[in-house]
């Protein structure tokens, strides 16, 4: 009888507790202005390298060196990367605070390279054939750069639209809210940059089409 009595008192407190540890309301206006975005492009001098014979960018290109494939005579193109960089705007009401996203900026650099097999001398019609055709791809990079801008600053802006939205939380967590959005832009633009490189692989390939090989090759005689 004593435990139920027990059971039955803690039972009644209850609504009186909850009244009791209820914590205060906050009318935080955190505002609905979507963040400043902003894609800064950067474009490296293009790097010419010589390092390589055809036999060692060939098996560089395809991964193995086969007597009866074709030789790559060049390539051209090169890395691009995205860096973050968030600025975050809070404001604080008690013990709360509203953490959101002021600015975004995205830094899309790309670093143009050019390799011709040290097989052909610089200025030889060799030389020349190789490094007109190559240039072609660092063209189709730098427009590819341009172009991607405009879609990058798109994604970002919808990212941050349905993913890292204005939130309350208390003022001890402030730091580890803005570490979680800012997680959330980087894995969002990691995928991104996949999305972007098999796009740009698909470009570089039209570059390399047979017609574009015969070409190259009618250019010189000396191959």
């Amino acid at each position: 009888m004593l435990e139920k009595i027990r059971f039955i008192a803690a039972l009644a407190a209850l609504p009186l507790l909850l009244v009791a540890v209820s914590a205060p309301a906050y009318a935080i206006d955190c505002g609905k202005t979507p963040p400043r975005i902003d894609v800064i492009q950067l474009q490296k001098p293009t790097e010419f390298v010589r390092n390589f014979t055809s036999t060692g960018l060939t098996k560089m290109h395809e991964g193995n060196f086969r007597m009866d494939a074709p030789s790559v005579l060049g390539l051209g193109g090169g890395p691009m990367s995205l860096k973050l960089d968030t600025v975050y705007e809070t404001k604080r009401e008690g013990s709360v605070s509203c953490v959101r996203p002021g600015g975004i900026s995205i830094t899309f650099t790309i670093t143009p390279a050019i390799m011709i097999a040290r097989n052909y001398e610089k200025g030889s019609c060799e030389y020349e054939a190789v490094l007109t055709h190559e240039q072609k791809h660092i063209d189709a990079f730098s427009d590819f750069q341009t172009l991607y801008a405009d879609k990058l600053k798109a994604y970002v802006a919808r990212i941050a639209r349905e993913r890292i939205r204005a939130k309350v939380v208390s003022n001890v967590n402030v730091a580890f809210e803005q570490k979680q959005m800012d997680q959330t832009l980087k894995t969002a633009l990691d995928s991104y940059l996949e999305t972007m490189q098999e796009a740009l692989y698909k470009r570089q390939m039209k570059i390399d089409s047979p017609q574009e090989y015969a070409h190259v090759a009618a250019q010189c005689s000396n191959w």
